[in-house]
């Protein structure tokens, strides 16, 4: 039976939310990203971690709890289209770092923080990170695709084709 709470019947232009993600279709193309919702959930439980939780924390505990957390929720919407929300967590997540930074030391000046937890790796300037961690950066993240299945295909007759596909998928995680 369904709830006539959680059930709405709706044109696939207008959208819908599924499991944290938005599904709609864009000139005749389905788009599949992450979900306004989802997103603010991220940026709440990175928040309770920074403000909240870490107000007294080493920066090597905040990095390696919002790293768990990052780790987790990118690896479920790395497959669809999350790059702007990303980006857009990133951002987040770096000025809520600030805020974290200047709770820390607020007779201190914005270069004087910046210098003391932002540091260069790898030839990438700002990354905030110690001696034992670096935090995640989600712009960094490769958005990985789905090849598709060509549904003619049988496993058990046209064994080239999928043991092509399979290198193919190996070689695009492996990258």
């Amino acid at each position: 039976m369904l709830s006539k709470e959680k059930t709405a019947i709706t044109h696939i232009d207008d959208g819908f939310d599924f499991l944290g993600w938005t599904f709609r279709k864009f000139n005749g193309k389905l788009i599949v990203k992450p979900s306004k919702s989802s997103i603010k959930s991220i940026i709440r439980k990175c928040s309770m971690i920074i403000l909240k939780e870490g107000k007294a924390s080493r920066q090597s505990d905040i990095v390696r709890r919002l790293n768990q957390v990052i780790r987790g929720w990118t690896n479920y919407h790395k497959h669809v289209v999350a790059s702007h929300a990303f980006s857009y967590v990133n951002n987040t997540l770096y000025l809520l770092l600030q805020r974290w930074a200047k709770h820390r030391h607020p007779n201190k000046n914005k270069w004087w923080r910046l210098n003391r937890y932002w540091h260069e790796s790898k030839g990438k300037p700002w990354v905030f990170m110690t001696d034992e961690y670096t935090l995640i950066n989600l712009r960094r993240i490769r958005i990985v695709r789905r090849l598709n299945l060509q549904i003619s295909k049988n496993p058990f007759l046209d064994k080239e084709y999928f043991s092509k596909r399979k290198r193919k998928l190996h070689s695009l995680t492996a990258a």
